[in-house]
Order: C-alpha cells, then sequence, then structure tokens
C-alpha cells in the first residue's frame, strides 16, 4: 500500500505533467498550430485518456491488428499516436 506521501508525490506529478501539456496547448493555439476551439484544460485530460486506450489496444490486441494490417508494433503506435494529436492541430502530422 502507498504511503500518504507516496500518494501526494504521484498527484504532484500528474498535476505538474498536466500543466505542462495545458501550457503546451495554449502556446500552441497562440502560434496558430493548435486549434483555437480546444479547450486546454480538457484537451490534456482527453489526450492522456486517448493515450492510455491505445497504450491497452496495443497490449491486448496488438498483435492481432498488427498482423491483420502487416505493421509492426511500432508503426501501430506511430499510427494511434498521430491520429490523436492531430485531433487538435490546424495542420495534420
Amino acid at each position: 500500500m502507498a504511503t500518504s506521501d507516496t500518494v501526494k508525490n504521484i498527484l504532484c506529478l500528474g498535476t505538474e505533467i498536466n500543466e505542462i501539456l495545458e501550457t503546451l496547448i495554449v502556446r500552441g493555439q497562440k502560434s496558430g498550430e493548435v486549434r483555437k476551439e480546444v479547450v486546454p484544460v480538457l484537451t490534456v485530460y482527453v489526450l492522456s485518456t486517448s493515450i492510455d486506450s491505445l497504450l491497452a489496444l496495443a497490449e491486448t490486441k496488438g498483435k492481432f491488428i498488427c498482423a491483420q494490417n502487416g505493421m509492426t508494433e511500432e508503426e501501430f503506435l506511430d499510427y494511434g499516436f498521430r491520429q490523436i494529436i492531430n485531433s487538435i492541430l490546424e495542420v495534420r502530422i
């Protein structure tokens, strides 16, 4: 069982990461790289959930998906990450 200090450290790290991502999204909006209608604080949670889901999919069904599509796991993950990030960008990568 985690001690309260460990839990506080994990929560603090999560908060810091969220704040960093939110700042990057805001900067991206100001520079025109991120769509203006994106809500930064909400997008942080959506992005992290999407990435978690992609990783879970790769872990549970990755071999099947890759075999069906003739790709490596790295190619599958790269494709998935690009789809996630493209959802907020003005110009797709």
